[in-house]
This record gives C-alpha cells, sequence and structure tokens, in this order.
C-alpha cells in the first residue's frame, strides 16, 4: 500500500477496490463495451442507463462500507479523479415503442430533435445573460418562457443552463460550460402591481400575510388566467397597522386591493411568488367595508 494526498481530503490510502459487474437488461445499443475485468454477458452494450449506473455505485458503496474496519471519522469512500475526469454523461435518442413515421429512422428524428433544441437555446441565451448580470425582471423572463411551445419544459431548460461545472456538448457546438456566475432563482418584477387579494393567513411573528389573487384579469406576463383564484403570494408586511388591518380582513373574509412589489421564485417545482406590500390601496374603503361586514356579523352572532 502507498500512502497519497488529496488536496480535499488530506492523506489517504486504497486499502479495497469494489469493480462493477454490468448486467445485460440494463444495456442498450448492440455493440463492444470495455470494462475492467472480462464478464461473460449474453448481450453487449455502448450505452449504460445512468439511473443504472448510480445504482451500482450505491451498491458498492454499502458493500465496501460493510468491508471497512477503519474508524469512521478516518474513513472515505469514492471513486479515483482520473476516472471521473475521464467519464462522459450523454443523453441519447432511442426508438420508441410507439413507431411513427420520424422514427421510422432514429436519426433523422435525432438529427431533427437537436435543430430545435439548439434553436430554444438560442432563444433563451440572451436572457441567460441577463440573468447572471443581475438586470433580467420577472416580466422579461416569464415573456420568454411563456413564448416556447412548453412553458413547463422551457423552465427546465433555462435552469439546466446555470453552468456551474459542467460543460454541455453536441457534435456540432458548446452548448454551456463552466461559469462561476450562478443563475439568480428570485427575479424582481420591474414594476409594482395593484391587486384585488383574499387573506388566508396572516403571521403576527414573522410579519407575513399569505394572499390568493381573485381579480378577473391578472397583469401579464407575471400572471395566466389559471393564476385567478389559486394562485398565492407570500407577502411581507412592513407596517403593524397594515398587519392588523389584513389579520381583520381574513377574519371576516373582506377582500382588499394591495399594490405590491413582486418577486418571482424559480425553480424545479414551478413557480412561487413573494412580495413586499408598499400600501393598502383604498384604505378608507377596505376599513368601511370591513366595519360592515363586522357589525352584521356580529350583530348575527349574539342574536
Amino acid at each position: 500500500m502507498l500512502a497519497e494526498f488529496c488536496p480535499s481530503h488530506g492523506a489517504f490510502c486504497r486499502t479495497t477496490y469494489a469493480d462493477l459487474h454490468i448486467s445485460p437488461e440494463k444495456l442498450f445499443t448492440t455493440t463492444e463495451i470495455l470494462m475492467t475485468q472480462s464478464i461473460d454477458l449474453a448481450t453487449h452494450a455502448s450505452l449504460i442507463s445512468l439511473q443504472h449506473s448510480i445504482d451500482l455505485l450505491r451498491h458498492a458503496m454499502r458493500t465496501l462500507e460493510g468491508y471497512k474496519t477503519h474508524p469512521g471519522d478516518a474513513t472515505l469512500i469514492g471513486v479515483p479523479a482520473d476516472q471521473i475526469r475521464s467519464l462522459e454523461i450523454v443523453l441519447a435518442r432511442t426508438e420508441t415503442k410507439q413507431k411513427n413515421f420520424i422514427d421510422g429512422h432514429v436519426v433523422a428524428a435525432a438529427e431533427a430533435e437537436t435543430v430545435a433544441r439548439r434553436s430554444a437555446l438560442a432563444r433563451l441565451k440572451p436572457i441567460i445573460n441577463k440573468a447572471k448580470t443581475d438586470v433580467l425582471s420577472a416580466e422579461e423572463l416569464l415573456t420568454a418562457l411563456n413564448d416556447e411551445p412548453d412553458p413547463k419544459v422551457a423552465r427546465g431548460r433555462f435552469l439546466s443552463l446555470n453552468g456551474d461545472s459542467l460543460t454541455v456538448r453536441d457534435e456540432q457546438e458548446i452548448l454551456t460550460f463552466p461559469d462561476a456566475r450562478p443563475l439568480p432563482k428570485k427575479y424582481a418584477a420591474a414594476n409594482s402591481h395593484t391587486l384585488t387579494v383574499i387573506v388566508t393567513s396572516v403571521d403576527v411573528t414573522s410579519a407575513d400575510a399569505h394572499f390568493t389573487l381573485i381579480d378577473k384579469f391578472l397583469p401579464s406576463p407575471l400572471f395566466t388566467k389559471d393564476d385567478v383564484g389559486f394562485r398565492k403570494v407570500i407577502t411581507r408586511i412592513a407596517d403593524s397597522g397594515d398587519l392588523r388591518c389584513l389579520n381583520l380582513c381574513m377574519a371576516y373574509g373582506v377582500s382588499v386591493p394591495v399594490e405590491l412589489a413582486i418577486s418571482v421564485n424559480i425553480g424545479g417545482a414551478g413557480l412561487g411568488y413573494t412580495a413586499t406590500l408598499i400600501r393598502l390601496v383604498n384604505r378608507a374603503d377596505t376599513m368601511n367595508s370591513l366595519k360592515k361586514t363586522m357589525e352584521t356579523e356580529n350583530q348575527s352572532l349574539f342574536d
């Protein structure tokens, strides 16, 4: 055994090894495969699913943990760095179970879909550049995503262009490369918006209120028609008087117009909305509506 040194983990000594045995039912594309040792397989493949590879690595990790006699705080299970550097993760187009005219030739299908992807990425790259320099507004982001054939797919593609430590390429160009500038998760709207809301909860400790938007026509592109009556906005309330008023509106089910500075949070699970309350719009009208509702309900309460 030899002592080695890793800048991240310090001195270490390799003691035990696990070689992966690839099961034939997890393979794709009959061809030749190079392995660290000879294994008799019913079929051979040039591509193994990433999920199966992860499962194998996890199995190897658990097995090596069972073999260890080293102290828990002096044990490391890993992959040699030179092997990781040469590891290539591949996205492949396969034939579908339900054949169609395009899938009749998988190469033609793959080429057409790759061209479509390049076009989609070209449309997103301008907003990626603005996002990484913190000058992209929520309106610009949502306009770009909603202009795509499938906004949900476009959102995932946008998030995949974060850069971080990956280089992604196809046969013709580099699609993304390592970039120290991360994509922000939150995008502020360029303008404030006046919206009518129902208050669904108030947290007096954190000074947050949860609003549900009930306007028949919500400002585009921040919202869609599907958001009416469903979209929730978590809102910070700076003024204690506004917080008390909103608490009463929640208790008596009184809707209230508010002016909000809105931010859109984008993630893999979808869009989330947060805001800061600028003011209660028509505060006097809201207080009058609240007063009448309270008088009516309180009178009937004791009848």
